[in-house]
């Protein structure tokens, strides 16, 4: 990707804020030893869905409530230091964090998202976000991309 931009490359220091979620204490441990040790995680609805939920989180962790406002506030700094095009790399969870949120997605939208590995997700910014290139994001949804003017819940 960086063969075809025009422009010279500035490289910017690493940002903190797009580094990937922390699964605190579960940091590094198998599923079947979190689940030995923590059955309520795998057992309670009030705690089973922290893999893929804003408010959830594993003990010592962060949810994803937490992992989106440290990513939006990375990007807009590096964005605030920046003149001209600009390319984030990051991980799963900050990019359909920050993905989901530049386009305005319902938290429920941006945990469905689908971000596959190492292919370009291309935004472009005039007064506000538009998705100008990217692989299928929607894939598996049974039902159109999300807009305001939608009420269809999708499966």
């Amino acid at each position: 990707m960086l063969n075809e931009l025009q422009a010279a490359v500035q490289l910017h220091p690493p940002a903190l804020g797009l580094m990937e979620r922390s699964h605190g204490q579960f940091e590094g441990l198998a599923e079947d030893d979190v689940f030995r040790d923590f059955p309520h995680y795998r057992d309670d609805p009030a705690y089973c869905h922290f893999m893929n939920h804003f408010e959830q989180c594993a003990p010592g962790g962060e949810s994803l409530s937490i992992v989106s406002e440290r990513a939006w506030s990375a990007v807009h700094e590096v964005a605030s230091a920046t003149t001209g095009d600009l390319v984030i790399v990051s991980h799963f969870n900050p990019i359909r964090c920050v993905v989901g949120r530049a386009l305005d997605l319902p938290t429920s939208d941006i945990l469905k998202l689908h971000i596959p590995n190492a292919d370009p997700i291309v935004l472009g910014f005039n007064g506000s976000f538009e998705l100008l290139n990217a692989p299928d994001l929607y894939a598996g949804w049974n039902t159109p991309v999300h807009d305001s003017t939608s009420t269809v819940d999708r499966v």
